[in-house]
């Protein structure tokens, strides 16, 4: 799926493989295509300032879970999901297969199809279609605030009224996560208003095949990509040692 960032020239597309993910970014100008690891894919994201981060999934579906006790609906069909990361429909969509067959976790996963509707179905290959994005008022605007750390959606009233009218015991396990009322402020204003860019500056399927024609060179950015993850790798690596120099030196005293 091709999102446009509100505070980025770049569009990203990611695919889960079997050897990690594919990440894919353009300034329309060159296509830079590369296929990473989990941590990789977050160093390159922080790198280019991407709007799209993923986290350690293993605590994601109970956080999940507790917050949509949270969820508001306001009167113009917004849910503010504010999880303190980025790229909430990539993440949600890619822990749909990781989920069991429970009763709780059945009903999750239907909210989560309803919301993210252009998710047709589940499994590591994805029928994203970017022309959906603006479709009957429906899924992704990919917005985040100045500190990327919220996401806004439009969803329909049916599955507001869905929602709402819905016992929170049929799929909100006990154990989850306790989180404060604030973890989901009430909207006081309409972010599309501001926000969302004009539909035309969305990927077209014309943009997406005249990028997919391009003969292009992916050396550059694979070995900027390796440059980055030895630099972080070696940082990560002094850091542990100074570390440990502390620790001895506090034992001697």
């Amino acid at each position: 799926m091709w999102l446009k960032s509100c505070n980025s020239k770049y569009l990203y597309s990611f695919k889960h493989s079997d050897i990690g993910y594919t990440l894919q970014y353009t300034d329309l100008d060159s296509t830079y295509h590369e296929t990473v690891s989990h941590e990789a894919l977050i160093l390159k994201a922080d790198r280019l300032n991407c709007p799209f981060s993923l986290v350690n999934p293993e605590p994601f579906l109970n956080i999940m879970q507790d917050a949509l006790k949270f969820a508001h609906f306001d009167d113009k069909g917004l849910v503010e999901i504010d999880l303190g990361i980025t790229g909430v429909d990539f993440v949600w969509q890619t822990q749909l297969e990781k989920l069991g067959d429970g009763e709780n976790i059945k009903v999750l996963k239907e909210l989560v199809l309803d919301l993210f509707g252009v998710v047709k179905s589940i499994g590591t290959e994805y029928n994203k279609q970017a022309d959906l994005i603006n479709e009957k008022n429906s899924v992704i605007y990919g917005l985040s605030d100045s500190l990327q750390r919220k996401v806004w959606y439009r969803v329909p009233s049916s599955l507001q009224e869905a929602y709402e009218n819905r016992n929170e015991q049929q799929h909100l396990s006990s154990d989850t996560i306790e989180l404060s009322s604030s973890f989901w402020p009430k909207i006081t204003e309409n972010p599309l208003e501001k926000s969302v860019p004009e539909d035309k500056s969305y990927v077209t399927s014309a943009d997406r095949n005249d990028i997919k024609n391009r003969n292009i060179d992916f050396k550059p950015a694979e070995n900027a990509l390796k440059r980055t993850i030895m630099e972080n790798s070696a940082t990560e690596s002094s850091e542990t040692n100074d570390d440990n120099c502390s620790c001895e030196s506090d034992a001697t005293l």
